[in-house]
This record gives structure tokens, C-alpha cells and sequence, in this order.
């Protein structure tokens, strides 16, 4: 018997659950200001009646910060000078397969950190590639894992994955035997006797 093959397209649903990182910020002044157009293809497939979750996307995000010098850090909140660092970057999420997910079923999404200059007068602070690499490699990258993972863990969710069909279960007790059926038909066919 030929195989059954059924499709739902789900690239909207991922446009929209990636939106969840605008916003997103860390401890070390980085926010995510912007998701950028999520490419790609996602749809869940079944065959044979069980559900796959598949993926394969790519987007980008803005962020921007700013990482107080240790004067403005101990002044009120808000204070900034030429000296405290400005940042301005984008993350390429790329990678962010079905089937490149580690034992956990987490995906393992390449994230790359570009750096962009920072808008204001040339003699403020404003990080390069360097700084940007391990201000965004300390905790937003990691959070940006995180609500990936999420997300992964949600499409997966989505559809149970129901009863399976009589074919693919194994036999169970409930579940007359060829052995059990012929001694059962044996037994029906001797007269019952009585005993006085």
C-alpha cells in the first residue's frame, strides 16, 4: 500500500513567533530594535498519518546600546558622556534547521554578530566588530537561543500526534494471538460437562 503524503505550509507561523526577539534585551545595554523578513521554507508534513516538523529559515536582527563608562554608571540613571561605548549591529540567525537540531531537539542556529557604526558626532565611543562580538556573545546571542528554542519546542507542539494506526502498534495482551485463537476455537468446540 502506497504511502499517504499531506502538507501545511507554517512559514507564517514562524514570521510571526520570531517577532517575540523584538524587544528582547540583555544585561549588558543591548536591545533588539528590529526583526528583519524571515526567508525560507517551514511546513509540517505527514506521512503515513504521523506529523514531521519541519524548518529551515533565516532572518536578521538589529540591535542597538549603550554600555555606560564607569563615571555614568555610578551617576543617575541616564546619564551618558562621549566615553560611554554606543553600539549598532545586526545578528544573521541563519541555519535554523530541522535537521540540524542537537539530542534535545533544540535547533542549532548559526548566529553572526555584524558590526554597524553607531549614529553621532565622530568623538563619542562607538564599538567596532570586536566589542560587539563579545558584548552580544555574553548575553544576547544566549538569549536569543533561548527564545529559539522556545519557539522550536511550540511548532513541535502544534499538532498531537494521535493514535497511531492499527498497523504501526505492536501486539499487545488485548490483542488476540493466532495461538490464543486456535485453543480459544478448540475449547468452544468440547461439550461442557458437568460434574455431580
Amino acid at each position: 500500500a502506497a504511502g499517504t503524503w499531506e502538507e501545511k505550509n507554517m512559514l507564517p507561523w514562524w514570521q510571526q513567533r520570531v517577532q517575540k526577539l523584538q524587544g528582547l534585551s540583555d544585561e549588558e545595554g543591548l536591545t533588539v530594535d528590529k526583526v528583519g523578513d524571515v526567508t525560507g521554507e517551514a511546513s509540517i508534513v505527514y506521512l503515513r498519518g504521523a506529523p514531521k516538523f519541519m524548518y529551515d529559515i533565516k532572518f536578521e536582527l538589529t540591535f542597538s546600546g549603550l554600555q555606560r563608562c564607569k563615571a555614568c554608571a555610578r551617576s543617575a540613571e541616564g546619564t551618558r558622556c562621549s566615553n560611554c561605548l554606543r553600539f549598532l549591529g545586526k545578528v544573521n540567525v541563519s541555519e535554523l534547521c530541522w535537521d540540524s537540531e542537537d539530542s534535545s531537539g533544540a535547533p542549532l542556529a548559526t548566529l553572526e554578530v555584524k558590526a554597524e557604526v553607531p549614529p553621532g558626532p565622530s568623538h563619542v565611543k562607538k564599538a567596532g566588530q570586536k566589542e560587539c562580538d563579545s558584548v552580544a556573545g555574553a548575553k544576547l546571542l544566549p538569549s536569543v537561543h533561548d527564545v529559539l528554542r522556545s519557539c522550536a519546542a511550540e511548532y513541535k507542539s502544534l499538532v498531537d500526534a494521535g493514535p497511531k494506526w492499527k498497523s504501526q502498534l505492536p501486539p499487545s495482551a488485548s490483542t488476540p494471538q493466532p495461538a490464543a485463537l486456535a485453543s480459544e476455537a478448540s475449547s468452544a468446540e468440547e461439550p461442557a460437562t458437568e460434574q455431580a
